[in-house]
């Protein structure tokens, strides 16, 4: 151990800026403590017994050690979760993190966002900001101080952004080779360049090879031009919209539109509902289209069985022998599910891989198995059906109080708890089982918490645990409800625990009370952002933002004496700042 101190020695220095240091050695290898050091029996094994000192600063080395060694430990573990934990679930950094240079890197790198909850220092820097930019760019320039958006800073953004050029000067704006590179990267930035540009032929091209939709920003004799469209309808077929009368026409064009989205063909020329080739493209996004087909075409058998394959409508025309002929269905039910409504009813009632293939493209095909037959009772095929998109008002009513079958229901279809809720005696007949189902459809959209039976719904333990599993489930409570639950603190207090953001439905009176507020804030640090603090002191004030601090982190604005206040009171009282400073607060090299 090594330790220094003042000698009296500096009092008798002429220049009082020099000190005079003394430096204590000792090899704490002679000496050894038996049993337990705290004792006051422990034995020391020395040539000098009396350096009871030595001892006391061992234990204290020892101890500081331990605490610094368990305060790193638990900041890292509280780093590694917050870098998994989506920004949504927070909506704030606790402080020891916001000013933290390479943990905002890795968050913005894993979920593309964060910028917004670092601290002030941050959005102020401006190299970090180009570091950061790449990973999360309209965040970074709708969040970052205007005052780091000079000339040069925007020519290194736009490389990376095309967003850039909504915050560049005028000049920036008419600037050619700038908002070039500005398209490129995204094309609906021509909307804010200068109306010069948005009428420039190179740069519109730029921008509608990058994002159709930059179309409608710029002037209408582009809706002409046969290179811009053709480039346009590459990247979405629905700009097919914005094309002349004359375009239209323009057979190339409307292929590419209809290969890329066979609805397109709506927006064409008429003339091409004869064309049998951009209709067969157009049925294999755009089933629908073959109602609009001529008849003529509907009377081709050779056709009419080339669009069979895409299109369920074009069934009906085809004759017995091919509705009833297995190999051919099979194949086209694997294609489309719905096409066993023109099945032959035989294959229907006895053919189970055929109604499986059906449900397993489109569970809502089991509307046409037949009800009388064995296969609407058939628990796989059922499973198969909810799985993949059938409703539970198609199924067979034998399953409507299946645990198999409604867990599925819930777990792909929230929305199947209002049928659970109104058509069906689940809630009677197995209460256990609607809490579940209904916890289930909840976990997937709080939404569906209105469709929960009266009962469950007023239940204070089914909505505690309800929030648990969605905290958007507050959104179903009215300012009304809550005053009702303010009958019970401990309750509102519960919620709050959960989600802070609980605290808006309370009354002004508990949102302005700083007994109330306190013990908010000591369930949840965040409940201080949703608080009314106008009427507290300032020294009021500053006793809450410390509770919240050393709750869970959360503070509005970054400072140096909150952090440390943070790190004291959460990593070991006894921890040394400095080197926690060192890992968190101050920039990381790397």
């Amino acid at each position: 151990m090594i330790s220094s101190t003042r000698s009296p020695c500096s009092e008798h220095r002429n220049d009082a800026t020099e000190n005079c240091v003394m430096i204590w050695m000792i090899d704490f290898n002679e000496f050894t403590i038996e049993a337990n050091d705290d004792s006051p029996h422990t034995r020391i094994h020395h040539s000098d017994h009396n350096q009871l000192d030595t001892l006391r600063f061992m234990r204290l080395l020892k101890r500081k050690f331990e605490t610094q060694q368990f305060g790193k430990k638990k900041w890292l573990e509280h780093r590694e979760t917050q870098l998994i934990t989506p920004i949504r679930d927070w909506h704030f950094f606790p402080i020891e993190f916001m000013n933290d240079k390479l943990f905002i890197l890795e968050y913005v790198k894993k979920h593309g966002q964060g910028i917004y909850y670092a601290s002030r220092e941050l959005k102020n820097d401006r190299t970090f900001l180009l570091e950061v930019l790449p990973y999360s760019d309209e965040e970074v320039l709708h969040c970052a101080n205007c005052k780091v958006f000079d000339r040069e800073f925007l020519l290194e953004a736009v490389k990376h952004s095309g967003h850039a050029l909504e915050f560049a000067t005028h000049e920036l704006k008419k600037d050619k080779q700038f908002v070039m590179e500005a398209v490129s990267r995204h094309g609906a930035a021509l909307q804010y360049a200068s109306k010069e540009l948005k009428n420039d032929r190179d740069v519109v091209l730029r921008a509608v090879q990058q994002n159709a939709e930059a179309l409608k920003f710029t002037h209408e004799k582009y809706y002409s031009d046969y290179e811009i469209i053709l480039e346009a309808v590459k990247k979405d077929a629905k700009t097919l919209f914005y094309a002349s009368s004359e375009l239209k026409c323009n057979r190339e064009i409307v292929m590419e539109a209809v290969r890329k989205n066979g609805r397109a063909l709506v927006m064409a020329s008429k003339q091409f509902l004869s064309d049998k080739e951009i209709i067969l493209e157009a049925l294999k996004t755009y089933s629908e289209i073959f109602h609009d087909i001529p008849q003529e075409l509907k009377n081709d058998m050779n056709f009419v069985l080339q669009a069979s394959q895409y299109s369920i409508s074009a069934l009906k025309y085809l004759p017995k022998e091919y509705k009833s002929n297995r190999e051919f269905i099979l194949q086209i039910v694997k294609q489309n599910g719905s096409a066993l409504a023109w099945t032959d009813e035989e294959l229907k009632y006895h053919d189970r891989e055929i109604v499986l293939e059906a449900v397993r493209n489109d569970g809502r095909a089991i509307y046409f198995v037949p009800k009388e037959g064995t296969f609407y009772n058939d628990k796989e095929i059922t499973l198969q059906a909810i799985q993949h998109g059938c409703t539970l008002e198609l199924v067979s009513p034998k399953f409507h109080s299946d645990r198999d079958v409604l867990l599925t229901a819930a777990r792909r279809d929230a929305n199947s708890l209002s049928f659970i809720s109104t058509q069906t005696s689940l809630m009677e007949n197995n209460f256990e089982l609607y809490q579940e189902v209904a916890l289930e459809c909840v976990k997937k959209d709080a939404d569906v918490f209105q469709y929960i039976s009266p009962t469950l719904r007023n239940n204070k333990e089914f909505i505690l645990t309800a929030i648990r599993q969605n905290y958007l489930v507050i959104r179903n409570f009215t300012s009304q409800d809550f005053t009702e639950f303010q009958k019970d603190l401990n309750f509102v207090l519960g919620i709050i625990q959960i989600t802070p953001a609980a605290m808006r439905w309370l009354s002004e009176d508990l949102k302005r009370d700083k007994e109330f507020i306190l013990k908010a804030v000591r369930r949840h640090g965040q409940a201080l952002k949703f608080a009314t603090l106008r009427s507290i002191s300032q020294e009021e004030k500053w006793e809450l933002i410390i509770e919240a601090v050393k709750q869970n982190g959360y503070v509005s604005e970054y400072t140096d004496e909150l952090y440390l206040i943070r790190m004291y009171h959460c990593y070991g009282e006894e921890c040394d700042n400095l080197l926690l400073i060192d890992l968190s607060h101050r920039t990381i090299q790397h």
